[in-house]
Order: structure tokens, then C-alpha cells, then sequence
């Protein structure tokens, strides 16, 4: 009982309170800034992507686009609706097939840089430093884990979304619009990750009442993504055949070995290592700031929900999946950063002892993290077995001009037997 002598207890309206603080936060002005500076870091980090296209946006998104684009945005792939992809392949049917990776690299990076926005605007309403939440908005595009399998990619849009979601529930009440509601619902409609949201809307929902219609979008969605999944439409994705607990557990020593560099987490031994010094680190971290006694700010709350949603979030989507790629990490990663920079706005706050404690273990994470965007800036060699898209668009104009009655051709992007895109020869 000692122990936990110095840590506050909070009642409802307490928590009421401290989840839904009440600052004017950054300026629109600063955090369109933010974004548009998100946006070129997001651009510069796909470039060696500009000429190669990854499997799913060859063979369903530019498929679609070019062939049934509204039909395709309704058409469910492997097993969930992914309405968010379906939406914006339809841009790509405005340009020509040799240009479609560069426009999807400025599909996504348009938003990615409207998460940024997002997140810049909400998470200074629970920061007391501006600069601070600057960070967390410039993270989305600097993520290490980002550019191993999920940049510039349609079907990894779902990951920032998921991300998005977070900061959608967390909005103060008075920011609970329309256009929240109708965010929720798309995010709720494209990825399934979503459905292991409803426990921290449905708790926000107990404290204020107003958010109650972002529950019931965020339901709604999962209802239908859940339904889409057991009828079995679009196909199934197939499980890793690892058992839950083991997934469960992988998944959590890659998520928390994602913030050093790959130098430190090469071997299973050595990222297991270093997977427990950086969670060592950051409980160290939000211990000594949550046991110093006094009223608990938005903040620190704010931290302490981002850490729960990290560790719930991976063994969500690991144990559902019996295993997941990497790419799976990206909003679990992000909520970890959202932890480590609330902490680190707390410091200020919290009693010298304490203060050195917190701050001494959280400037280790974010040494190792620098580490490990400087590592993973450029894209990972999972891509690289992509062919060069300009290459094979020629090919298949010289297809079409050798057979006059051909309507349609396709255009393998490689990685994958079937990654191939069916493009309407009146298009080449």
C-alpha cells in the first residue's frame, strides 16, 4: 500500500477533466504548417519508391481505377472493406499508368500530412509545450518502422489511419463534429484494426456524453467490417500458424525493439534484450512521473493512455492474426512515441529527484529512437523486389501495339506472381 501511496486517484468528473482539457491549443495556422512540412519529409522518404509499385496497388487499386473505380471502392479485399484505399485509388485513373506510383506517393503523402494536422492540433490541447506536439506531428512521417514495408503504399494507409482514430476519440468535446463522426466511420470501414478502439471510445464515452456518436460510428463500422469478415468476401488473409500467446508476445518484443536501430536488434536474442530495456525505460519513465504526488495533468494522462493503447493495440492485431508483418506495428510504434513525448513534457512538472530519474530514462529512448529513423529513413529491401514500373509500362505499349484487338493488358509489378495490374490499352 506504501507504494502506491503517492499515486493519484481519480474519480470520474477527475478524469473527465483530465481527458478532455480545455486549452486553445495550436493555432490551425502552426499545425497546417506542420503538415505541409509532414508532407515533404513523407515525399523525400518515398522517392526511391517513385518508379516501383508495390503488389496490392498493382493488382486491386490501379486495377480498379482503371476498370470499375466506383464499384472497386466498396469492393472488400481479404476479408475487410478497405474503403479508405477505395477512395483514393480514384485519383490514379487521372494520370497514366507510368506516372502512378509518383501519385500515390502524393495520395498518401497528402494524408499522412492531414494526420499530421491532426495530430499537431489535438495533441497540443494535452501538451503544455507547443514545440512538443510539433514533434509528435513530424513523428507520423518519421516513424523508423514507416519506411521498412508501409510508405507510399495505398493498402498500408490503413495503419495512419488507425493512428488518426486515436487522436479522433480523444478530441475535446466540443470538437466532436460532423466531420469526426464521418472520420471515425471511414477509419471503422477500412481497417480492422479499428474494432480494438471500441474499448477506449466506449471509456471515453462514460465520461462525456457528446462522444457517444463517435461510438456509435466506430461500432457501426466494426459491425460491418465484421460481418464482411465472416462472409468470407474478398478473400482471407492466412494466419501465420504461430499460436496467440506466442504472436502475442512476438509481436510486443518487435514493437518495443522497433525504437533502437536494427545494429542493436539484429539476432532473436539481441532484440529481445533490447525490446525489455526500452520498456524497462519507459515504465521507469512514467512511473517516476505518476508516483510524484499532486493532480495528474492532461498530459500525463495522455501518456498513460498512448502506452496502454501501444500494448493493446499490437497484441490486437498479433493474436487476431496469429502473427502480423511489421507493417502491422506502425499505430502501436506511434502511440509508444505519443507516451515517450508526453512524459517528457510532465519532466518539468515533476520533483528534482524524480525529474532527473524520468529524464535520464527517457533521453535514452529518444537517443536510441534518433538511432533508429537514421537507420530506417530510406525504404527497406522488402520493396526492392519490385520490378521498374517505366519498364514494364513499355513493355506492355509494345504488347498492345503488336496486338491491335487486345483491350486490356497486364502489367506485372513484381514481388509477386499475381501483383499484376490489368490497364485498359487505351490507356498506354
Amino acid at each position: 500500500m506504501t507504494a502506491l501511496a503517492g499515486v493519484p486517484r481519480l474519480r470520474r468528473t477527475e478524469l473527465a477533466e483530465l481527458l478532455s482539457p480545455g486549452g486553445a491549443g495550436a493555432s490551425w495556422l502552426l499545425s497546417g504548417g506542420v503538415g505541409l512540412a509532414a508532407f515533404a519529409v513523407y515525399f523525400v522518404r518515398s522517392l526511391p519508391l517513385a518508379n516501383k509499385l508495390w503488389a496490392e496497388d498493382a493488382s486491386v487499386y490501379l486495377t480498379n481505377a482503371y476498370n470499375h473505380p466506383w464499384g472497386g471502392i466498396v469492393k472488400p479485399y481479404n476479408g475487410y472493406l478497405d474503403l479508405a484505399p477505395g477512395i483514393l485509388e480514384l485519383p490514379l485513373r487521372l494520370v497514366s499508368p507510368r506516372d502512378a506510383p509518383l501519385a500515390i506517393i502524393v495520395t498518401t503523402g497528402v494524408v499522412y500530412g492531414l494526420v499530421a494536422v491532426l495530430t499537431t492540433r489535438v495533441a497540443s490541447l494535452y501538451l503544455r509545450s507547443a514545440a512538443l506536439a510539433v514533434v509528435l506531428g513530424l513523428a507520423t512521417v518519421l516513424e523508423p518502422i514507416l519506411g521498412q514495408e508501409a510508405i507510399a503504399e495505398l493498402g498500408a494507409i490503413q495503419f495512419v489511419l488507425v493512428f488518426a482514430l486515436f487522436w479522433l476519440v480523444l478530441l475535446p468535446t466540443r470538437g466532436v463534429s460532423v466531420w469526426a463522426v464521418a472520420g471515425v466511420l471511414l477509419i471503422a470501414l477500412t481497417s480492422p484494426l479499428a474494432l480494438a478502439a471500441i474499448p477506449l471510445a466506449l471509456f471515453l464515452a462514460w465520461l462525456s456524453r457528446p462522444k457517444r456518436a463517435l461510438v456509435a460510428a466506430l461500432v457501426v463500422g466494426g459491425v460491418v467490417e465484421g460481418a464482411i469478415h465472416l462472409s468470407g468476401a474478398g478473400g482471407q488473409r492466412g494466419a501465420t500458424g504461430e499460436s496467440a500467446a506466442g504472436a502475442g508476445l512476438r509481436g510486443l518484443e518487435r514493437l518495443f525493439a522497433s525504437l533502437a536501430p536494427n545494429q542493436l536488434a539484429g539476432s532473436a536474442a539481441s532484440r529481445a534484450g533490447v525490446s525489455l530495456v526500452v520498456l524497462l525505460l519507459l515504465v521507469l519513465t512514467l512511473g517516476a512521473l505518476i508516483g510524484r504526488g499532486g493532480k495528474m495533468r492532461p498530459a500525463l494522462g495522455l501518456g498513460v493512455l498512448a502506452f496502454v493503447s501501444c500494448v493493446w493495440f499490437e497484441l490486437f492485431a498479433a493474436v487476431a492474426n496469429h502473427g502480423s508483418a511489421d507493417r502491422y506495428l506502425v499505430p502501436s510504434s506511434l502511440f509508444l512515441i505519443v507516451a515517450l513525448v508526453a512524459a517528457a513534457d510532465e519532466i518539468a512538472a515533476a520533483p528534482p529527484p524524480r525529474a532527473r530519474v524520468a529524464l535520464l530514462s527517457c533521453a535514452s529512448i529518444c537517443i536510441l529512437a534518433l538511432a533508429a529513423v537514421a537507420g530506417d529513413w530510406r525504404p527497406g529491401t522488402w520493396r526492392s523486389s519490385s520490378l521498374p514500373w517505366d519498364a514494364q509500362v513499355t513493355k506492355a505499349m509494345h504488347r498492345c501495339a503488336a496486338s491491335p484487338r487486345r483491350d486490356v493488358v497486364g502489367i506485372p509489378a513484381g514481388a509477386f506472381p499475381w501483383a499484376v495490374a490489368e490497364v485498359p490499352c487505351s490507356r498506354l
